[in-house]
């Protein structure tokens, strides 16, 4: 696969040079499989594989620059038209700590190219606010995730013509919770999540996704090496609008793991399983036979400078 060599290539070049101060390099490759009933793009299997990078121009400055490159492929022919995309994200960050409170603000682009259609293409504008205030010793209360602008263009939303047109759409993901260090040294974080999408002009089909979340996650240093961190994420409503007027609360939950093995001071092996359940409705709200099942893996090897 040409991407694969290139971003191959591109790890390889910058792990071979020190001068951009650089903080890490990962190459990774992540697995899916959905099952949900048998109409075209439903069910199937696709991979990703990527490289990101992460680095301070001036080294031991708390400004950074960090980005990654990702192609996304079906398994299955039938699916390859909707899922296959090329991903290029860029982002830079800075780190203020004012006493208690840390605010490490990002802002930068993701940008989608498909190659099943050459002329549509998506860019979302993001911004992250981060934030961290430490309570105590064993107390942080967080807030994170992200705002975002998409221009996009596709075809006409409509479904009068088959032109291309440009529409702004809007998305954030955004999580305020606690996370508390126990006395024994693992911790537990409680959040509450809501994502927003919005559509343009929509006349057909989805127009807006609003839903709300609750996280948790228990985490763990196994030992000096393996750290296991479990998490659990709950629906408490997840709407689907359409544009005829209908709306679906098609509930998705999620549950897995993340590790983090620490081969020696530069090299690490990270990786994530889980497994998540999404409700799936027929137009007049009434469940469908199935539901639509997903199952994921991801492994990243990580080279820190």
């Amino acid at each position: 696969m040409k991407f694969t060599k290139l971003a191959m290539g591109i790890a390889l070049a910058m792990a071979a040079s020190t001068s951009f101060a650089a903080n890490y390099i990962d190459v990774g490759v992540e697995e899916n499989e959905i099952t949900t009933d048998d109409a075209p793009g439903q069910n199937g299997s696709f991979y990703q594989t990527y490289v990101a990078f992460n680095f301070e121009p001036i080294k031991g400055s708390p400004f950074h620059i960090m980005g990654t490159m990702s192609n996304l492929q079906a398994d299955a022919s039938k699916n390859r038209e909707g899922w296959n995309r090329l991903r290029r994200q860029l982002y830079v960050g800075y780190k203020w700590n004012i006493g208690n409170l840390t605010f490490s603000p990002m802002a930068g682009i993701r940008h989608h190219t498909y190659d099943w259609d050459a002329k549509k293409r998506d860019t979302e504008v993001r911004f992250f606010p981060s934030l961290n205030y430490k309570l105590s010793d064993s107390t942080d209360l967080f807030f994170g995730g992200y705002t975002s602008i998409i221009p996009t263009r596709v075809q006409d939303r409509s479904g009068t013509t088959t032109d291309y047109k440009a529409y702004n759409d809007y998305k954030h993901e955004l999580e305020a919770g606690v996370k508390q260090k126990l006395s024994w040294g693992d911790y537990v974080k409680v959040g509450v999540f809501n994502e927003l999408d919005k559509f343009e002009d929509v006349t057909t089909g989805k127009k807006e996704m609003d839903q709300w979340m609750i996280r948790l996650a228990y985490g763990r240093q196994v030992t000096d090496s393996l750290f296991l961190e479990g998490l659990a994420r709950f629906d408490v409503q997840r709407d689907n609008e359409f544009a005829n007027g209908v709306t679906l609360d098609e509930k998705r939950n999620r549950y897995g793991v993340n590790f983090n093995y620490k081969l020696d001071q530069d090299w690490n092996i990270h990786g994530m399983a889980y497994y998540q359940t999404e409700d799936n409705k027929n137009m007049d709200g009434s469940d469908k036979a199935n539901t639509n099942d997903k199952i994921s893996y991801s492994l990243q090897v990580r080279r820190s400078f």
